[in-house]
């Protein structure tokens, strides 16, 4: 995601209902930083009083200079469980992110953050239909892991992950041991950047061909299609999802940006 999340039609919606039940900053306390990758950090953050939480919701985080400058940015959870204090937030350094640098930088263990949440309706991922086919590039990952950490995989679900090499395909073990145990649960990853000698899997962008052969396993049954990743990115297979046929009331989309 980059993991900063850009202004959706749905987020639009989900400000004015975050207004009117006045959402209030608390302080939260940082318990755990784990790097899973070369560009991306697992933050934990605790709070005083738990929260009941939907996978694809996201939470605010403020940072306040000495200088009274303040910045913030929205992060989707990840999560163990629907009810808990301890959220966890799968964040991107990027090169001009103020937030995400200082996170990356010089947030420490036992440090408080003021946060905020959870904010999101539009792209809950528990209001599902029959099945499901999620789309992420990148860290746009990360509102599905919890998604797929709440299923009994009764329904039929496809995961479409595009990344661009081994190092930055996040999660890949508890996504690899998913695919291999529950049958209703299929994984299709494209890495673009990685060496073809240590990568014998698929290295294209994701294509009309990759999406039309997902969508052909989900033929009969009522399917809703979640995008997650840059703005490019989900400009680009929304666009693809519609040329293939889907229609647009189908597709849910959450962009991330600096």
């Amino acid at each position: 995601m980059a993991t900063i999340c850009m202004v959706t039609p749905g987020k639009n919606k989900d400000t004015r209902v975050t207004e009117s039940r006045k959402l209030l900053w608390e302080l939260g306390k940082v318990i755990d930083i784990k790097s899973i990758s070369p560009k991306v950090k697992l933050f934990t953050i605790e709070t005083k009083k738990p929260h009941r939480i939907e996978p694809g919701q996201h939470f605010d985080i403020k940072l306040t200079s000495d200088s009274g400058y303040v910045a913030q940015r929205s992060y989707s959870v990840i999560s163990d469980s629907n009810y808990t204090n301890q959220f966890e937030f799968g964040i991107s350094k990027i090169t001009d992110g103020e937030v995400s640098k200082y996170l990356h930088e010089k947030l420490s263990i036992s440090q408080n953050l003021l946060i905020r949440g959870p904010i999101g309706k539009y792209f809950n991922l528990n209001k599902t239909t029959e099945s499901v086919i999620l789309i992420a590039g990148g860290i746009g990952i990360t509102p599905f892991i919890f998604y797929l950490r709440q299923k009994n995989y009764k329904n039929k679900i496809s995961l479409i992950y595009s990344a661009k090499n081994q190092e930055e395909f996040l999660f890949k073990k508890e996504l690899e041991n998913k695919n291999k145990l529950y049958k209703n649960f299929s994984l299709i990853v494209t890495l673009t950047k990685e060496n073809k000698e240590t990568w014998k899997g698929l290295d294209s962008r994701i294509n009309s061909k990759i999406l039309k052969k997902t969508i052909k396993n989900h033929l009969g049954i009522k399917t809703t299609y979640f995008v997650c990743g840059g703005s490019n990115f989900v400009e680009n297979i929304s666009s693809k999802l519609i040329r293939v046929g889907i229609e647009y009331q189908d597709i849910k989309i959450e962009r991330f940006g600096p």
